[in-house]
C-alpha cells in the first residue's frame, strides 16, 4: 500500500500544481521536484529489488540505493520550509500569528488565576478558595477583550513587524474610501496606507488608461529629497532644479497649495508665479487645469499666433499684455474653454502662421 500511496500524493500535487498560477505556483514548483525526486527514487529501488532474486547476498549497491531512496524522504519537509519561509507556503504567518496570540491569552490569564487564586488565598486560608476562584474567573470574563486587543497587536508585531495585519489594512482602506476626499487626494492616501500596511518604504500609484499603465506623479517630498542630477536623468532639463526648489516649498509647508484654493484669480496667479520657474503661462495653465479657474486663459506660442491671425490680422504689434486683457475680456468667464477650442484649431489645422 505504500508505493501506492506515494504515487497517489505525488499525482495529486502535481494535478495541483499544474492549475496553480502565480504565487501558488512558486510555492509548489520545489515541493513538486522534491516530491517527485523522491517518488521516482523509492519506485525504482523498490523494482530493483522486487526484480533481484540476491537474498541475502544483495550486492552492496543495492543496499546504498535503498538507503538513499529511505533517506529522500527527509528532503519533502526541507522543501517544505524552503517554501514556507520563500513564499509563505501554508499561510504560515497566519499560524505563527494566532499561536502568539493564544499562548499570549493563555499565560496571561494562567498568571492572573494563579495569582489570585494561590497567592491571595494563602493569606486567607482555604475557605476563600470558591470566592477567590469566582472572583478570578470574573475579572479574566471582564478583561478578555482588551486583553486580546493588546495580544493580538503584540503578535502582530512580532510577526509583521511594523506593519498591519492584512485585515487592519483593508478595514483602513475601506475606511478610507468611506471618507470624503478630493479626487487628487485618494490616490495618494491609498497608496500611504499600502506602504503603511506592508512595512514597504515606497508605495507608487500606477494607472491603467486602455491598455496602456500610466505612472502618476511623485509626491513633493521625494522630488525635495532628490538630487538635481537625479532630476535631469528623468530628463526634466533645466527645470529640474526650478521644480525641486519649488518642491521644497510645497513639502516644507511654505506654498500651501491646498490653500491657495480660497484665493481670488488674482492673488492665485501672484502666488503662483512667485514659484521658481512659474510664469504666466504656467500659472494660467495651473489655475485652469488644477484650480478650475475657468477664466484663466493660458498663452502660449500656438495661442499666440491663432490670436493674431484671426483676432488681430491687421495690427503687427501686439504685446502679451495687451493678449491678455483681450482674452479676459472677450472669452469672459469660460476663457478656458475657448483657450482648448483654438488650441485645437490650430493644432489640427496646421496652417496658423
Amino acid at each position: 500500500m505504500l508505493p501506492i500511496g506515494v504515487i497517489g500524493s505525488l499525482l495529486a500535487l502535481i494535478r495541483r500544481f499544474r492549475r496553480s498560477s502565480g504565487i501558488e505556483r512558486l510555492q509548489l514548483r520545489l515541493l513538486v521536484t522534491t516530491a517527485s525526486f523522491v517518488a521516482i527514487l523509492y519506485t525504482v529501488a523498490l523494482l530493483v529489488s522486487f526484480a533481484g532474486s540476491w537474498g541475502v547476498n544483495q550486492p552492496t549497491w543495492m543496499t546504498i540505493l535503498q538507503s538513499v531512496s529511505v533517506f529522500s524522504f527527509g528532503l519533502i519537509p526541507i522543501a517544505i520550509g524552503v517554501s514556507v519561509l520563500r513564499y509563505h507556503l501554508f499561510d504560515i504567518d497566519v499560524v505563527i500569528n494566532r499561536a502568539l496570540l493564544y499562548g499570549t491569552i493563555a499565560v496571561v490569564i494562567t498568571a492572573v488565576y494563579v495569582g489570585i487564586v494561590v497567592g491571595i488565598g494563602a493569606l486567607v486560608g482555604s475557605r476563600g478558595e470558591p470566592i477567590l476562584s469566582a472572583a478570578a474567573a470574573a475579572i479574566i470574563a471582564i478583561a478578555f477583550q482588551p486583553l486580546r486587543i493588546r495580544a493580538q497587536r503584540f503578535a502582530d508585531r512580532m510577526v509583521y513587524g511594523e506593519r498591519a495585519a492584512p485585515y487592519e489594512v483593508l478595514s483602513e482602506f475601506s475606511e478610507r474610501l468611506g471618507n470624503t476626499y478630493a479626487n487628487d487626494q485618494l490616490l495618494p492616501r491609498m497608496a500611504a496606507a499600502l506602504a503603511g500596511g506592508t512595512g514597504a518604504i515606497r508605495a507608487d500609484v500606477w494607472v491603467r488608461i486602455g491598455d496602456q499603465l500610466v505612472y502618476t506623479f511623485a509626491a513633493p517630498r521625494r522630488i525635495a529629497q532628490a538630487s538635481e542630477k537625479e532630476l535631469r536623468d528623468c530628463k526634466l532639463g533645466y527645470r529640474a532644479k526650478n521644480l525641486r526648489a519649488t518642491a521644497r516649498l510645497v513639502s516644507s509647508g511654505q506654498a500651501d497649495l491646498e490653500a491657495w484654493s480660497a484665493l481670488s484669480d488674482a492673488e492665485l496667479r501672484k502666488q503662483l508665479c512667485a514659484l521658481p520657474g512659474v510664469g504666466p503661462k504656467i500659472a494660467n495653465c495651473v489655475m485652469l487645469f488644477a484650480y478650475e479657474r475657468l477664466r484663466a486663459f493660458p498663452i502660449d506660442v500656438w495661442i499666440e499666433r491663432v490670436l493674431r491671425q484671426h483676432y488681430f490680422s491687421r495690427r503687427r504689434k501686439m504685446t502679451a499684455l495687451r493678449l491678455h486683457e483681450f482674452c479676459e475680456t472677450y472669452f469672459g468667464e469660460h476663457g478656458g474653454y475657448a483657450q482648448q477650442y483654438l488650441f485645437h484649431h490650430a493644432r489640427m489645422n496646421g496652417r496658423t502662421k
